[in-house]
């Protein structure tokens, strides 16, 4: 699929806007026009998409898109510990959900806790999650802890990917 220019996603923001003015109401609307605004970037785009999914999760508490989303741009603002706790949120909503725990293992590698990151990556890769990165941040993480042997694994499986390409 190829990728959206800002222009597209501006017409987005644009037709979701206008959904909105006659559906106030719609967690999946704020939720989608939150991706449309942070995918569009910047740091103004991003405040944006941070309004939309606390507007989404104000009108649905259990919308685990907007929670995603929403820890996602807290990301971006590099505000890990409220990350965290979205994160946390939804995996309690859907514990089977590999991208989070792929994610929120990204954020323990940021606070320089490996043992929860290992974790995370571990049980990303349990769920199905198959991916360069989560295997070379698991091999950053075994790394920082002494752990060379696992490091190894793990890099030599990153680059698999790369190599099956």
């Amino acid at each position: 699929m190829p990728e959206q220019s800002a222009t597209d996603y501006a017409q987005e923001i644009k037709e979701l806007t206008e959904a909105l003015a006659l559906m106030p109401y719609d967690a999946v609307l704020y939720t989608s026009r939150g991706w449309a605004y942070y995918y569009n970037g910047g740091r103004e785009n991003f405040a944006a998409a941070l309004n939309d999914f606390d507007k989404a999760i104000r009108i649905a508490s259990d919308c685990e898109p907007a929670y995603f989303g929403r820890a996602t741009v807290y990301c971006a603002f590099e505000n890990y510990y409220r990350a965290l706790q979205d994160f946390d949120r939804v995996i309690k909503l859907n514990p089977d959900y590999p991208d989070t725990y792929s994610c929120r293992g990204g954020v323990y590698v940021a606070l320089k806790n490996y043992r929860q990151a290992i974790a995370d990556f571990n049980r990303a890769i349990e769920l199905g999650f198959e991916d360069a990165e989560v295997y070379r941040l698991r091999g950053h993480c075994h790394k920082e802890l002494g752990d060379n042997s696992s490091a190894r694994a793990d890099f030599d499986k990153a680059n698999s990917f790369t190599d099956a390409e």
